[in-house]
């Protein structure tokens, strides 16, 4: 598994992840290293977070220096057949890349949050369309 960002929300899921024993690497360049051995996670580079894992979780806080930290080719990086999870953190993402690498089958993604909130109608994977005559 793999951890992009460690702060309320990163440490919460290690909490949630521990009964299933996984490998943790954790990519928060904001930490110290010894911190993160602290929690029992492995600190790694981004590099390694995203190449070493099956299990991606996206949770960097957005700031000038993460804005699109995952930019149009870190997610070639990502194993096949992986799953990423986009936690409240649209901004850091190239999200335009990541809907490409998911349309052509490279690996699964879930996101809570959009850059353009909210969704247009129009917008692949966009509300659906209503039928019939609205409410009252």
């Amino acid at each position: 598994m793999g951890l992009i960002g460690f702060g309320n929300l990163g440490r919460a899921l290690r909490r949630l992840l521990i009964p299933f024993a996984p490998a943790i690497r954790v990519y928060d360049p904001w930490l110290p290293d010894s911190l993160l051995r602290e929690h029992d996670v492995l600190p790694a580079t981004l590099e390694e977070t995203l190449a070493a894992s099956q299990f991606l979780f996206v949770l960097a806080t957005v700031t000038g220096e993460s804005e699109h930290l995952l930019g149009p080719a870190e997610p070639d990086t990502v194993p096949a057949g992986a799953r990423l999870i986009l936690v409240s953190r649209a901004a850091v993402v190239d999200y335009d890349a990541l809907l490409d690498r998911v349309r052509d089958g490279r690996f699964l993604a879930g996101a809570d949050v959009r850059p353009d909130e909210p969704v247009p109608a129009d917008c692949p994977g966009g509300p659906p369309a209503r039928s019939g005559p609205g409410p009252g």
